[in-house]
Order: structure tokens, then C-alpha cells, then sequence
């Protein structure tokens, strides 16, 4: 297999090498590399969300972080994180990609759960200052509109 950059992005690729402290001819490696193996995760693209890579399921609005954090909540019940998400269905099937990601990349998957199991109501308060809370029972009867 032959790469080639354009004529036009040879310059963009020289400073990304520079950048990222790697030769244009180790890039190269990596990128002919890349293209021999075999993705396990088709599924899932990275955008950069406030300068981290963030895996996510196009299409769905979704992140592999947030399924993960479904999964923990239904102890792992991939049809119970179905259900949850029938409001944008989801297939089974990518429910279990991203926990494969999840579970393959916990370095990347793990803090951020913990930060969000760790949330409290005086950490979100100092997050947003301007908050308001509104309590309710969840199991009470609905009261006709005012």
C-alpha cells in the first residue's frame, strides 16, 4: 500500500509531525500500520471535546461514557439500556460496541464515571452558581394544570 499526501498537505503533515515530536517517516509507519489492522469498534468515532478525545456513536447523540454509565445503573442489563433508550433506538448491537469500548479503554471511560458518580448537589451548585433546585417525588399522583 502507497500513501501520499497531496503536494498541498505535505506542509500540514511536516508541522503535525513536528507537533506531535514523531518524523513524517515514524507517521507514515503508524498510518500504514493503522490501515493493516482491523477496526473492532466500526461503530465508533472521536471528536475532540474541549481539547480530549471523546468516543461516541454517530448518529445517536450518544457517547460511549454515557452508555457505560447506563450499564452501571442497570448492573450491566444490556436490554434494560435498550429500553432506556427507546426514545433514540438504539441496536443492541451498538450498545454492546461501546461497553466492548468501555471495557477495553477503561483509562479513558473510568475517570470520567467517577466523577459523575462522585456529583453532589454543593458540587454542582459551585459549578453553576445560578442553579436552582427542584425537588419532587417522583411517586406522587400527577395534579391536573393549574
Amino acid at each position: 500500500m502507497v500513501v501520499r499526501a497531496r503536494p498541498s498537505r505535505a506542509g500540514w503533515w511536516r508541522r503535525y509531525a513536528r507537533r506531535v515530536r514523531r518524523s513524517p517517516q515514524d507517521l507514515d509507519e503508524l498510518m500504514r500500520a493503522g490501515a493493516r489492522t482491523r477496526n473492532p469498534y466500526p461503530h465508533i468515532q472521536l471528536r475532540m471535546v474541549q481539547g480530549r478525545s471523546e468516543p461516541y456513536l454517530p448518529g445517536t447523540g450518544l457517547t460511549v461514557r454515557e452508555i457505560a454509565w447506563l450499564s452501571r445503573i442497570y448492573e450491566g442489563d444490556v436490554d434494560a439500556v435498550a429500553r432506556h433508550l427507546e426514545a433514540c433506538p438504539v441496536d443492541l448491537a451498538l450498545i454492546e460496541e461501546a461497553l466492548d469500548y468501555a471495557r477495553a479503554h477503561p483509562e479513558e471511560i473510568n475517570p470520567v464515571l467517577e466523577l459523575v458518580d462522585g456529583m453532589t448537589e454543593e458540587l454542582l451548585r459551585e459549578m453553576l452558581p445560578g442553579m436552582t433546585v427542584i425537588t419532587f417525588d417522583p411517586h406522587a399522583p400527577d395534579e391536573p394544570p393549574a
